[in-house]
């Protein structure tokens, strides 16, 4: 006879919501992290572009806000960076991930989350 653990008796909707709970901020730090890293100035903002810059945390706690039990990133431009990604993670689980003009980049991100490498070009 197999004894069940409490997780084991807890179905998939109330897993999400407890992970929600811990793990959102979390999650939103790192798909931030990854769409400023891969962010590039556009237009004026090359002035305050600089290559080797990383998002810091209060750059991440600027963007961050909890609006009607929702806990959510926004990022439009960081110090020259056109950052245009919003994430807003529910307390059901669920996550919305939006992005203007940044192509397939949030698959991207998502996959990296996952531990995927992607192929780059190697110099000789």
């Amino acid at each position: 006879m197999s004894r069940r653990t409490n997780e084991d008796e807890q179905d998939e909707d109330d897993v999400a919501e407890e992970t929600a709970e811990w793990g959102a901020l979390g999650f939103l730090f790192v798909l931030g992290v990854l769409s400023f890293a891969d962010a590039k100035p556009r237009n004026l903002s090359v002035a305050d572009y600089s290559e080797k810059d990383d998002l810091r945390l209060a750059d991440f706690m600027e963007c961050l806000r909890f609006v009607r039990g929702e806990l959510h990133f926004e990022a439009d431009y960081i110090r020259g960076r056109r950052i245009k990604t919003r994430v807003a993670v529910r307390a059901n689980g669920t996550v919305r991930l939006e992005t203007i003009g940044r192509g397939k980049a949030a698959l991207r991100w998502l996959e990296q989350m996952k531990g995927k490498e992607f192929l780059r070009v190697v110099s000789e």
